[in-house]
């Protein structure tokens, strides 16, 4: 149990909401009841790890997989990874998924993966427009 702030937290639950954000909640003891309180997530890190933590971004990446290789046992070996598959684009030899920049790098020393990019988001604008970006 770690003693931090005046509180006793016995269990830190943390997630990321929808919109990406680090939320958290604990379990605390206060001398004779366990009651469940919410901190901000940023104090809540900074008070259990005794410094300023931060969580890796998640990105969306698209891997080229070299055509000798079938492409479900690369998903299924890119998932043991990290990569937190989306899509499985077996037609064109991609796999899209979501990582973390760390785990994005190891995934390019993987066999069979000839490319990894980041996933942009583009926007050719309505039809009729003289300019597309």
């Amino acid at each position: 149990m770690a003693t931090t702030a005046g509180f006793r937290a016995r269990t830190v639950i943390a997630g990321i909401s929808r919109r990406g954000r680090l939320s958290t909640s604990t379990l605390t003891v206060d001398e004779s009841k366990a009651t469940a309180a919410s901190r901000p997530p940023v104090e809540l890190a900074e008070a259990l790890t005794g410094g300023i933590a931060s969580m890796p971004t998640i990105a969306l990446w698209i891997i080229t997989i070299s055509s000798d290789q079938p492409i479900q046992d690369m998903a299924a070996r890119l998932s043991d990874e990290g990569l937190s598959i989306k899509d499985i684009l077996e037609e064109i030899g991609c796999i899209t998924g979501s990582a973390d920049d760390a785990t994005a790098e190891r995934l390019k020393h993987v066999q069979g993966v000839v490319d990894i990019a980041p996933d942009m988001q583009l926007d050719i604008g309505p039809p009729n427009v003289d300019e597309t970006w």
